[in-house]
């Protein structure tokens, strides 16, 4: 039974078939491809060629800028707290401000 199948693999005939299968689908791409290819140019000139494209990754990369957006935002938002609740502490005299009229 495993010599049939071995002798059915490489039987000439199949392998002709295979072949000949394989010519009959570029047969069809070398047929069509020109007129792809026109097709696609024509609209390129016209300017209705459109293209889409796929970002790979863009999501991991979409979570990581948002990562370091909020981690930026909290630490100014911290170092704001920290400076105003100091000034409020601060004595009236102390500030370097006060002098200044806007």
């Amino acid at each position: 039974m495993v010599k049939r199948l071995i002798k059915d693999r490489l039987n000439p005939l199949r392998r002709l078939d295979n072949a000949t299968s394989a010519l009959i689908n570029m047969e069809h791409i070398y047929r069509d491809l020109p007129q792809s290819i026109t097709r696609s140019l024509m609209r390129l000139e016209k300017g209705n060629f459109k293209m889409e494209l796929e970002h790979k990754d863009l999501d991991k990369f979409t979570e990581t800028l948002e990562r370091i957006t909020n981690r930026i935002s909290m630490a100014l938002l911290i170092s704001s707290l920290i400076i105003g609740s100091s000034l409020v502490i601060m004595p009236n005299e102390a500030l370097i401000l006060q002098n200044f009229h806007i």
